[in-house]
């Protein structure tokens, strides 16, 4: 037929045009699809790695103000060397965050003094590193590109944060370390497939991670996608690495000089496709195959061979897609064994409650010293690790029963130590369902074990400190009260009761502030009266009282040589710490022996000069245990009723409050050396001021002045306006600040305000402030137990409670402006 010759083309040239049609729809669907898959997996990564970068802001924001409080309060870079408190926050912190690798802290000149790994750190020398080189350069935040870690000898790279010093200039670094092996476990389960590859990069194009393959010193080339910061589209480009055609989208990180970069080689871009074409071609070949069959019977035998063959391919193409899959399975986990953090090993079940190791990873390996040549040679466990054979049995014979996985903790001695895991057992069964391996999974917990242990101490010493130093307060209050009216008592003409009672109250009493002072030194709240003070005349002068302390038994000896520097110290208060260290030392040489108390001069921590007391014994000595513990409150080795355990607390409170360091040297049958190093000073040393004898109470009376007393307990109030009206003082009285400030502005004729400085609410010192903000020439006193301001610096006279009645006419007269001197109350 005529049309014949049209339509046997026909019948192949229409299929095949939608075929092609179909083909190029089915290309863009799949590219469109691929972009989009690809660039959620890009914002997935980038949204990671941000949480990833801005937890680590944040722990170096807090490192740096935890380092600039230390900084502050003047202690030196071997000070911070040796915070062990700092320390262990450091490594808690970097514990409870996976992708935290470690914390430093580097110190004006390049060396590493502090990290989270270990304590004490040996110094380090990082001035090589690049982040340091570009902090010291002025940046105040520099992203570091991947090194080896000079403790671990890991792959690492580094945040780094500038710590200006008080003139703005560079006071040190801190440092956050992160692994590249976290990011890329990440990526790992992220991306699932061989075809897809993920990289973080800086903008200057060092590759920092990347997974699959990660190639040290990698560098993306000249116009990489990643290096574009307002490039967000997907590209295709030679791949850097493996030289394939790729598919990629890069994400800039914002807050940092980095971008994270997802790929996908083309290949598995196009699968999809390639597949889809083949289904095309399936169907219409079938077609063209049936529309020849109308058109020419002769051709339907070779349609079916074409048909035939394209169903064949398709299987083969199948069978090919499965074995990929199996191989990139095995490659996957096998890399997450060998390369993860997490301590793995597999462990195969035998008869008869038998387990044998079979493999551990490096992680294992490195973190518990095991050599894994030695338990993975076929051996049962009892052989490999006999001290642990039966507690490994036990949770190995525990999980095969449960069938299910099982969790667990356990404490191990291994070569490396003891150490903590947090462990995790998985079965795993045959095709029959019979559990034939475990494989296990364990966090080494030892160092957030450890951290643990000292926050608790830390903790339970900063609540001991704050209840006592709450006590002491309101106890300073009551014997304020008590001396008060014991002292009224006592000044009547006639009094009822005995005067030899009475003043034995008032001993009794004085020697309660005499504790309190005790207690508010040990909880760092004692008012230290510190001035330039020559050791060895104090020395000198205490020296007969430590002599019939120590008793006959006992030679005293000194060694200080002329012209040490003088010291800011409050004399009387480390009178006290020396006559409570002769004592200490005078128990601990029953027999007698010899106490010898010595100075010198030497270079402090700060690299100036610091002058030690040292006060050493030839007694008994301390076990170690005992040395330990030696200045925890409340801790003594004396029988009951013959010590407190306060003085070496009570001592070790001062020392600090006064800027200096205790140390303490000892051994069993070597006797004991206790260090008192202070900081010298530029002022000259001068005896203390002589006090004006208190006048009697009777002599003190004065008269005319209005006085507006301010406190809160009521019967310290009530007792001191007694007192201010035997004096002759008229008195207005108010319990608060807030009710002073009201009895001001309500034009109350004043001529001297009294206050208390713990009030409620407004303190004291407040108070004062805005009283004489409104009236510039009242004169003020202020009373305390105890200052919870110290240190701000006032104008005002003070006065210590307890106080007898002549220190406080003393103190008024001097406000006054009359001729008195304030002396403190015994």
């Amino acid at each position: 037929m005529p049309y014949f010759r049209w339509l046997l083309p026909a019948t192949v040239a229409v299929p095949a045009a939608m075929l092609a049609l179909a083909v190029w729809m089915n290309h863009a669907q799949v590219m469109r699809e691929a972009e989009a898959a690809l660039a959620r997996d890009a914002d997935i990564a980038r949204e990671h790695a941000l949480k990833v970068f801005e937890t680590q802001e944040l722990l170096l924001q807090e490192l740096s103000g935890r380092v600039a409080a230390l900084r502050r309060d003047g202690a030196g870079w071997d000070d911070v060397a040796k915070a062990e408190e700092l320390h262990g926050w450091m490594a808690g912190r970097v514990a409870g965050l996976p992708q935290a690798d470690s914390l430093a802290v580097v110190d004006s000149a390049g060396t590493a003094r502090l990290g989270s790994r270990m304590f004490p750190l040996a110094p380090i020398d990082i001035i090589k590193r690049d982040y340091w080189k570009a902090i010291q350069g002025g940046q105040p935040r520099f992203l570091g590109e991947p090194t080896h870690s000079h403790l671990t000898g890991q792959v690492q790279f580094h945040l780094a944060h500038r710590l200006p010093g008080a003139d703005q200039g560079l006071d040190g670094v801190v440092v956050a370390s992160f692994r590249p092996a976290y990011f890329e476990r990440y990526w790992a389960g992220m991306a699932g497939d061989t075809g897809t590859s993920v990289l973080l990069a800086r903008r200057d194009g060092v590759v920092l991670a990347r997974w699959p393959v990660a190639v040290p010193g990698l560098r993306l080339p000249d116009g990489h996608p990643a290096l574009d910061q307002d490039s967000e589209a997907p590209v295709v480009t030679d791949h850097t690495v493996d030289g394939l055609r790729r598919l990629v989208v890069a994400r800039d990180l914002g807050t940092q000089p980095a971008a994270v970069v997802v790929s996908r080689h083309m290949g598995a871009v196009l699968a999809p496709w390639r597949a889809n074409s083949l289904t095309f071609t399936a169907i219409a070949v079938p077609a063209a195959l049936i529309l020849l069959a109308l058109a020419l019977a002769a051709n339907r035998a070779a349609g079916r061979e074409s048909a035939a063959l394209a169903s064949l391919r398709s299987e083969v193409d199948r069978r090919r897609a499965t074995e990929q899959a199996l191989r990139a399975s095995e490659t996957r986990y096998r890399g997450f064994f060998e390369h993860t953090a997490e301590s793995l090993f597999v462990v195969r079940v035998g008869e008869n409650g038998r387990f044998y190791v079979e493999e551990i990873n490096e992680s294992l390996a490195r973190s518990s010293g095991l050599d894994p040549a030695a338990i993975t040679d076929g051996r049962e466990i009892a052989e490999t690790m006999p001290d642990h054979a039966d507690q490994l049995r036990r949770n190995y014979a525990g999980c095969v029963a449960a069938g299910k996985p099982v969790s667990y903790e356990q404490s191990l001695d291994l070569p490396a130590g003891q150490r903590h895991y947090e462990t995790i057992l998985v079965p795993l069964r045959d095709p029959d369902g019979r559990i034939t391996h475990l494989l296990g999974s364990s966090r080494d917990v030892t160092e957030r074990k450890l951290a643990d242990q000292r926050l608790v101490q830390a903790q339970k010493m900063e609540t001991v400190g704050q209840l006592t130093g709450g006590v002491a307060h309101d106890f300073n209050n009551l014997l304020t009260a008590v001396i008060t009216n014991l002292e009224l008592v006592r000044s009547l003409p006639d009094p009822e009761a005995d005067p030899e009672r009475l003043d034995g109250a008032l001993k009794a009493a004085r020697a309660g502030a005499a504790l309190v002072k005790r207690l508010l030194a040990f909880a760092r709240m004692q008012p230290l009266e510190p001035r330039p003070t020559d050791l060895g005349r104090l020395v000198a002068e205490t020296l007969p009282l430590l002599t019939h302390a120590v008793g006959e038994r006992v030679a005293v000896g000194t060694d200080i040589p002329a012209g040490l520097p003088p010291v800011l110290v409050d004399p009387v208060q480390l009178e006290n710490g020396l006559l409570n260290l002769a004592v200490n030392a005078r128990d601990a040489m029953p027999a007698g022996g010899r106490l010898t108390i010595s100075a010198r001069r030497h270079a402090g921590p700060d690299g100036k000069d610091w002058v030690t007391l040292s006060v050493a014994d030839t007694g008994e000595g301390m076990p170690p245990a005992v040395a330990s513990r030696i200045f925890e409150p409340f801790f003594t080795t004396k029988p009951p009723g013959k010590g407190t355990g306060l003085g070496l607390a009570t001592l070790y409170g001062f020392m600090q409050q006064s800027g200096g360091q205790v140390t303490l040297e000892t051994a069993q049958g070597g006797g004991t050396r206790f260090d008192l190093a202070f900081p010298a000073t530029a002022a000259r040393a001068a005896p203390p001021p002589e006090l004006a004898p208190a006048p009697p109470l009777e002599t003190a009376r004065r008269g005319g002045a209005t006085v507006l007393l301010v406190e809160d307990e009521a019967l310290v109030r009530l007792s001191t306006e007694d007192l201010l009206t035997e004096l002759g003082y008229r008195v207005v009285s108010a319990g608060s600040a807030e009710e002073a400030l009201d009895l001001l502005a309500a034009g109350q004729a004043l001529d001297v305000l009294v206050t208390d400085i713990g009030l409620p609410g407004m303190d004291g010192k407040s108070l004062a402030r805005a009283a004489t903000a409104q009236h510039p020439h009242l004169p003020v006193v202020l009373m305390s137990g105890y200052d919870r301001t110290a240190g701000d610096g006032t104008p005002w006279l003070q006065l210590e409670k307890p106080y007898s009645p002549d220190r406080l006419a003393q103190a008024l007269r001097q406000a006054l402006g009359e001729p008195a001197r304030l002396a403190k109350s015994a």
